[in-house]
């Protein structure tokens, strides 16, 4: 996983798909450009509590300073992308089950196509997620994940039309 000829994106997905496999989620961390890009682990960054009345904020966090970290950079004299670092050692264990994490559950674009497709056929989101299962190997989605992916659908359909407004606006256009 050296040499990555791809675009921006694809070399997001193909790093992110790499450690999925490993079972190990990784975030984009903020030192991003067009260039340059920088994965930490889903763990990685530091925890800064609000201290309020020299009392220390009672609240948690999942960042534990993990040292993970890959990054890839773009060539300028071959127009390739290239990893150039990798220190894949973590602080805290490694998780087999990734559906604890919403960031695994996310949709890829393919799944996304599938759950609006099917729901605008008018599919149960339970039939949905079996689909999901089945056919496109998702084990970690739950069916809040498709009704949250359906409720998205709809928003965007609308924009910001009311439903009678957006069903006007469909049998006037034909």
């Amino acid at each position: 996983m050296q040499h990555v000829d791809d675009t921006r994106d694809d070399v997001i997905q193909a790093v992110k798909e790499h450690y999925r496999e490993k079972n190990i989620i990784v975030l984009l961390a903020k030192h991003c450009d067009r260039r340059k890009l920088t994965f930490k682990c889903y763990f990685g960054g530091r925890y800064y509590a609000p201290e309020t009345d020299n009392n220390k904020s009672r609240r948690s966090s999942r960042q534990q300073l993990c040292p993970f970290s890959v990054r890839a950079r773009l060539s300028e004299r071959s127009i390739k992308w290239r990893i150039t670092m990798v220190h894949e050692s973590h602080n805290h264990p490694i998780t087999e089950n990734l559906g604890v994490y919403s960031v695994a559950r996310q949709f890829n674009l393919l799944e996304k196509s599938s759950i609006r497709r099917l729901a605008q056929a008018g599919v149960a989101p339970t039939a949905i997620l079996s689909y999901l299962k089945r056919q496109l190997n998702n084990v970690w989605s739950t069916r809040k994940d498709v009704n949250n992916e359906i409720s998205r659908a709809r928003v965007e359909y609308l924009s910001g039309r009311s439903p009678i407004l957006a069903l006007f606006d469909m049998v006037c256009s034909d």
